[in-house]
């Protein structure tokens, strides 16, 4: 049996042909951008808002990671945006 013939808690939102972490792992997306997509994707299907609000803190955390990882790349560099 594979993982997707199964769901613990809970039911599969809708006769879907791909579950989203098959989507997530073909497109090689990261932690967050899975969490971000998967709230977004499940919003109209479970949580509505709350499951919004959950994307838009992940997307929010993921642009503070991004941006402290750019400032060490600049900074090793010698670069700093001003």
């Amino acid at each position: 049996m594979s993982a997707n013939d199964k769901q613990v808690g809970g039911s599969h939102y809708g006769d879907q042909s791909l579950q989203h972490w098959d989507f997530a792992w073909q497109n090689g997306y990261d932690q967050f951008q899975y969490c971000i997509t998967k709230y977004v994707h499940r919003h109209k299907f479970k949580n509505g808002l709350e499951d919004l609000r959950k994307a838009q803190h992940h997307l929010e955390k993921y642009i503070e990671l991004l941006e402290e990882e750019q400032m060490q790349k600049e900074m090793s560099r010698g670069y700093v945006n001003q």
